[in-house]
Formats: structure tokens, sequence, C-alpha cells
């Protein structure tokens, strides 16, 4: 798998994590509760360079990486969860695109890679993890090489999660938005470096799905990214 460079890394994170928590008063229960993730990429995801689409959302909440059963493949994830309003929105997003074969096209990932079982890592556990994760998503995004990243990690209310994505990229510049929501409250925004372009949007609980959705697909077609989701065919196109 193109991402097991990483794996090294991810080892090592949650050693010297698990260390520094230790340190703080963390029992060995409370270490050994911390759940690791790991990004999930369809069989189906281009591999050639700036093609594809990524979605992100925050941390995990609950989720054990060393389960190696047919559940935990990404496809089955994105067909058994659709019911959570993250992966409802990433299923209308890539039929869009991909239609029955969206489940094995795309990349799913998360900004926190620790998180404890059943919930969102505390400020602190994302601070002992933060040097980390910005180097393994800097480096997964490079190996992936997408098109589109999605962030689904909130963008006009709360508090900024993907913020240690943009440490990675910082040179991402704001190029369109989309305003959307009951009350037009929410909103989707497109940043580009002039190769790489995220869609930074809302979170989707209790607000309407295919608005959001048509939002996010908005973007991407109006600046000409539809093509560039898909593997090339034969014309080269």
């Amino acid at each position: 798998m193109v991402l097991s460079k990483l794996d090294q890394l991810y080892d090592d994170m949650l050693r010297d994590v698990s260390e520094r928590l230790r340190t703080k008063g963390y029992t060995q229960r409370d270490i050994d509760d911390l759940c690791i993730f790991k990004t999930k990429v369809g069989g189906h995801f281009p591999t050639e360079k700036g093609r594809g689409i990524v979605f992100y959302g925050r941390a995990t909440n609950g989720w054990d990486e060393y389960d190696e059963s047919e559940r935990n493949k990404i496809e089955n994830i994105l067909w058994e969860q659709t019911r959570r309003p993250f992966f409802n929105l990433v299923y209308w997003v890539s039929w869009t695109y991909y239609d029955n074969e969206y489940r094995n096209s795309v990349v799913w990932s998360n900004i926190y890679k620790i998180a404890p079982n059943g919930g969102n890592p505390s400020s602190e556990l994302q601070s002992e993890q933060h040097d980390y994760i910005v180097d393994i998503i800097r480096k997964e995004i490079e190996m992936l090489s997408p098109a589109v990243i999605v962030l689904i990690t909130g963008n006009t209310v709360g508090a900024q999660w993907s913020s240690p994505f943009w440490e990675a990229f910082p040179d991402m510049k704001l190029i369109d938005s989309r305003q959307w929501g009951r009350n037009k409250e929410c909103r989707s925004s497109l940043f580009s470096d002039g190769s790489l372009n995220v869609i930074l949007t809302d979170r989707p609980e209790e607000r309407p799905i295919e608005e959001h959705a048509n939002a996010i697909t908005d973007l991407i077609e109006s600046h000409n990214l539809k093509h560039r989701l898909s593997p090339k065919d034969d014309s080269g196109k």
C-alpha cells in the first residue's frame, strides 16, 4: 500500500505521545484506551499524480486500526456508516463522480491520528501529537497526490480543527466560496496553491445534506476540477 512507508512514523508518534502522557499522570489504562487511525485508501483510487479526491474528518472518535477484518476496509465502512452525517456527505459527493464505484474510489482520512476510544482528542492530546500529524499529513498528501481534498472539519463555527493541515501546506490561498444552510450560515471554501485544491467546509450534523453536497460539487465543477477526479482516459484527458 502506498502509505505503508508512514508506518514507522505512526509507531514513533504513538510511542512518544504515550510516554509524554505518562509523565503527565495518565494511567496505563488511559494509554491503552487510545486509538490510532491510519488513512484508508480505496482500491480504485487513481495512481496518477494530481488525480482523485480525499476526505478529511476531525478525528476517528474510537477506532481499532489493527482490526484486519473485512468490516475495516474502506468500502465496507462507507457502506455501513452512511447513516452518520460525515459519511453521508462523503456518499453524496462521491456518488456524483463515481456512481456505484464510489466506495472504492476515494480516500478517507482524519486530521488527528490519535483519539480516545469513543471520543475526540482533548486539547492536551491534540497538542502532544501535533508535530507528528503535520508531518504525516504533508507526507500522505504528497504520496497520494490528489486533485481535490475536502476538509469536513468546520469552516465558520467553533474551533478550527483544520489548522494542522494549513501548517502542512501554508501557501494555500482562498479562491472561491459557497454559502449554504437553512439561513446561509454555513460555508464551503475553495483554496489552492496552484496545484493542490482544498475545500474547507462546515460539519454536516443537523444540516441539509443535499445543499451541502451541492455547494462542494459546484466548487469542483466551477473550477474545472471534475475531470481530475478519475484516472486519465485513453485520450490522455
